[in-house]
């Protein structure tokens, strides 16, 4: 799993035209929002779907079949992948997020630090999980129906997430609201309700990941 990591680490510090339009959009939102929250949100996602991109690569031209003729399982493939998809992404949000901060007690603007807490980790959750959805639709259905069946599976969360919201308020209860209080009341609580839906989701991901990986033919 090591080698994989150093490939996938190597391809990516290849992409320096990626890298350089990140860059610039940092920058451009670093200068234009107020919120930083935003710009961490964004520019961190970015960065974890490149995790997407190093599948594309390896299924290119066949690859895949020259991969698993070296001393590589197929488990330990989607393992690497998950962890090359939570290292990027850690890192790219402790970057992005020292540089939002350098950037907002420069252009002097207040945040509270308690918000941006919740805000940060309910973000960073909330982009592993998407890459937790991507991987394993990415293995199934490969870079093009990938797209497809990607654009299905959040059009759906979206129905989804909308009819919960529709439906509580139409009983009198306000989600966002209701959201917020108990992130203010009980912060600590919402963060480990949080870290437990992603390490579930995850777990899931993971093993359909195995699943659909060992049922592939190359």
């Amino acid at each position: 799993m090591k080698g994989l990591l150093v490939k996938d680490i190597r391809l990516m510090l290849n992409q320096k035209q990626f890298f350089g339009v990140v860059a610039l959009m940092a920058v451009v939102f670093l200068s234009v929002y107020s919120d930083p929250s935003f710009v961490i949100s964004y520019i961190t996602l970015m960065f974890s779907i490149f995790t997407i991109s190093t599948i594309s690569y390896d299924e290119y031209e066949n690859g895949m079949c020259y991969l698993f003729t070296l001393p590589i399982s197929r488990k330990g493939y989607v393992r690497e992948k998950y962890i090359f998809g939570v290292i990027t992404t850690l890192l790219s949000f402790t970057v992005i997020s020292v540089l939002s901060f350098i950037a907002s007690a420069i252009r002097h603007i207040g945040f509270d630090v308690k918000e941006w807490i919740f805000t940060g980790v309910t973000s960073l959750l909330l982009i592993t999980l998407v890459l937790a959805v991507n991987i394993p639709l990415q293995l199934k259905f490969e870079a093009e129906r990938s797209r497809m069946a990607m654009l299905v599976t959040f059009a759906g969360a979206f129905v989804v997430a909308y009819l919960v919201v529709k439906i509580t308020s139409l009983v009198g209860v306000d989600m966002v609201k209701l959201i917020e209080r108990l992130a203010e009341t009980n912060l600590k609580g919402c963060v480990v309700f949080a870290c437990a839906v992603w390490a579930l989701g995850m777990l899931i991901s993971y093993l359909v990941a195995v699943r659909v990986m060992e049922k592939k033919d190359f």
